[in-house]
């Protein structure tokens, strides 16, 4: 008789139990709703290279918006490109459908982007480009070696001094490599 006993009321714990998890379900669900909804976390527009800089990786990679003016340095033909302002030079990706943006070392620029981290440095993504004119380049760094070697002026405009050991044409790109000493 208790095993009889046991079968009986076993569909009985289960279904009871199968009550109380969708109870336990259902009120997430309803008293979820009676919360105020999230509010997305708004950033300011970052304006200076130096505060991009700045950012640690994690909130480089949060897409904070970005307008920053500057000068383009260096621009291979294609949708990446170097840009400095007054407190330092950084590393852009225009929008992912731009091809040949046109642009030239010189160039004055608004770009109107978000912030990321790239292979070791923050940078400008999704970025889109306008051109406001043509001037000269700035002033560059003339840093030591070791401001070189440790790659803290990455995308810095910078003019160096020193004796070409070796050259070479990288293929398919065709951009010059040059060995210094």
């Amino acid at each position: 008789p208790t095993a009889v006993m046991n079968t009986r009321t076993a569909p009985k714990r289960l279904i009871a139990i199968s009550f109380l998890l969708m109870s336990v379900g259902l009120g997430k669900v309803w008293g979820g709703q009676n919360h105020a909804p999230v509010k997305l976390q708004s950033f300011p527009v970052l304006t200076r290279v130096s505060d991009i800089h700045a950012l640690s990786e994690k909130e480089a990679q949060r897409g904070r918006p970005v307008r920053i003016k500057g000068i383009v340095t260096y621009y291979p033909g294609s949708s990446t490109f170097y840009v400095q302002d007054s407190t330092g030079g950084i590393f852009v990706q225009a929008q992912a459908q731009a091809q040949d943006l046109g642009l030239a070392a010189g160039d004055r620029v608004e770009l109107e982007g978000v912030t990321a981290h790239g292979w070791f440095a923050n940078q400008i993504e999704e970025s889109q480009v306008k051109r406001l004119g043509h001037g000269p380049l700035p002033e560059p760094q003339r840093p030591r070696y070791e401001q070189l070697a440790f790659g803290r002026l990455d995308s810095q405009w910078v003019e160096i001094s020193s004796v070409v050991r070796s050259t070479e044409i990288q293929k398919p790109s065709n951009e010059l490599v040059l060995s210094l000493f």
